[in-house]
């Protein structure tokens, strides 16, 4: 199958650029992609959510600002890899709201290109691996494990918190415990799971896990600080084979 590519701009020399990387890309690695351009975001936004596997989206749109189409984008599809491309580096600057890759700066040059494009097909390809299949109301959503900050339990009640949202379903911490262990997550508490990707911190009786602060219980202090010191030891031995 081909990777879908959704380019949202409307300057047509941006377009032209972009369009001549992924065609010398191709070239040079003999992959093949289907490219739909957009002018505007609201036409893209009408398309299915889960119909592109990678989004250039423009920050500076007629119709609607990169970043607000970025968020709308996210409420349906969570696993698409997105690209910011600007003419300044700082509107890109709240790209982890959405989970975005990361940020191109006008005029594209092929070497930045090539490098955040091979990420962001990395990061697709792991994210389709990695899926969960959530039951909501009139459907279905897809989430990636790896878009996962920490799982909270309230009564019967499991919440999952998201980069960007969060979904509830009925459940115990216990049967998410399971299936989660074998992706890194550690419990810290008897409330809590959280994946150690998004540990800023360890206070004394706190984590800092993106934005929040959640609980670590005395009794479970011990073995999370031991897995996440297991989970950055890993991360440095692969991060060097790069």
């Amino acid at each position: 199958m081909n990777t879908c590519i959704a380019i949202i701009e409307d300057d047509d020399n941006a377009y032209n650029r972009l369009l001549g990387h992924i065609q010398r890309f191709a070239d040079e690695t003999g992959q093949k992609f289907d490219i739909t351009r957009f002018p505007q975001a609201n036409p893209f936004l009408n398309e299915p959510a889960d119909r592109f596997h990678i989004v250039f989206m423009d920050i500076e749109l007629p119709d609607l600002d990169g970043l607000s189409a970025a968020r709308r984008l996210r409420e349906k599809n969570k696993v698409s890899s997105l690209i910011f491309v600007t003419n300044l580096a700082k509107y890109a600057q709240f790209g982890y709201e959405v989970d975005a890759i990361s940020y191109l700066v006008k005029p594209v040059t092929y070497d930045s290109f090539a490098l955040v494009f091979r990420k962001a097909l990395n990061a697709y390809s792991e994210n389709e691996e990695y899926d969960f299949i959530f039951k909501i109301p009139g459907g279905i959503e897809k989430v990636s494990i790896k878009k996962l900050v920490y799982v909270e339990v309230l009564s019967h009640i499991v919440i999952y918190h998201l980069v960007d949202g969060q979904i509830e379903k009925t459940g115990t911490l216990g049967k998410v415990e399971k299936l989660l262990s074998p992706y890194g997550f550690l419990r810290c508490h008897n409330a809590y799971l959280v994946n150690p990707a998004f540990v800023r911190g360890v206070k004394q009786n706190e984590i800092v896990v993106g934005s929040d602060l959640i609980p670590l219980a005395r009794s479970k202090k011990k073995g999370f600080l031991q897995g996440l010191s297991d989970y950055y030891l890993n991360k440095k031995g692969k991060d060097e084979l790069l």
